[in-house]
């Protein structure tokens, strides 16, 4: 058995980090461009009409049966062929940008249900009691809704962080210089002769990262559960306030008839 270079280790790691910024970059967009794909593709789904609910299904098949290394290749190598082929004429395209575009469309797929499932959740009875007791549309949302719906996603949204982190590392198979391509491309400069310590630098940067993104979604999670308390009482107070002045109007009333 060989021996281990923990200099080596240290030397990858600190190679490795600055280039964080790249994985947190791609990591940011496809999960904002993602849920924006997600929100749409929600609504096809939960349309009343028949071709939306197939067009989302389809969409939903496709990216869950495809691997990610082979969408991102056929992103990679075929959408620039098809395009040019169709008359377009593009230049040099970062491969940060076909990253970005491959993780959004897997974002996509399980925002959808995430989202979906959020709003199922919460329901429409929510709405029409939030404007029973005299609640505003807007505060209806920001009161009632929000927070109920973002409660029941946000476990899913943290788990779809850390997804992006770990599958997002296929990226240096197109050259992107990410945290894990740029630890390999140095380790290569060696003769790989030091793979395995190139890869113990990747798990301690990988491994510490997600369980932070783990505990801090459980810690806002608890948050939100409190805020959901809060926001019960405010709902049965104005409730309540709601109804007093009801009965004052039928005391008044009352009086003015007598």
């Amino acid at each position: 058995m060989r021996e281990i270079h923990f200099k080596k280790i240290i030397e990858y790691l600190l190679a490795g980090l600055p280039y964080l910024r790249i994985t947190v970059a791609y990591v940011a967009v496809s999960l904002f461009l993602g849920f924006l794909i997600g929100i749409v593709i929600a609504k096809l789904n939960m349309s009343k009409h028949k071709l939306p609910r197939i067009i989302g299904h389809i969409y939903i098949t496709l990216t869950r049966c495809t691997p990610p290394l082979v969408l991102l290749f056929l992103t990679f190598y075929g959408l620039p062929s098809v395009l040019r082929n169709s008359g377009f004429q593009i230049g040099k395209v970062e491969p940060l940008v076909f990253v970005c575009l491959t993780f959004s469309i897997f974002v996509g797929s399980s925002s959808s249900e995430i989202i979906r499932s959020a709003i199922e959740v919460v329901g429409n009875s929510q709405k029409e009691a939030a404007y029973a007791v005299g609640l505003s549309e807007f505060q209806a949302f920001i009161l009632i809704i929000l927070p109920q719906m973002f409660k029941v996603a946000l476990p899913n949204i943290g788990n779809t962080i850390i997804y992006l982190f770990k599958e997002g590392s296929l990226a240096y198979t197109i050259g992107l210089h990410d945290v894990l391509g740029h630890v390999l491309f140095t380790a290569s400069g060696e003769r790989d002769l030091y793979l395995l310590e190139a890869y113990l630098a990747l798990t301690i940067i990988y491994w510490p990262i997600s369980v932070i993104i783990q505990k801090l979604f459980a810690s806002l999670e608890k948050k939100l559960e409190y805020k959901r308390k809060e926001t019960k009482k405010i709902v049965e107070i104005k409730k309540e306030e709601r109804k007093e002045e009801d009965e004052n109007r039928l005391g008044l009333r009352a009086g003015s008839i007598s």
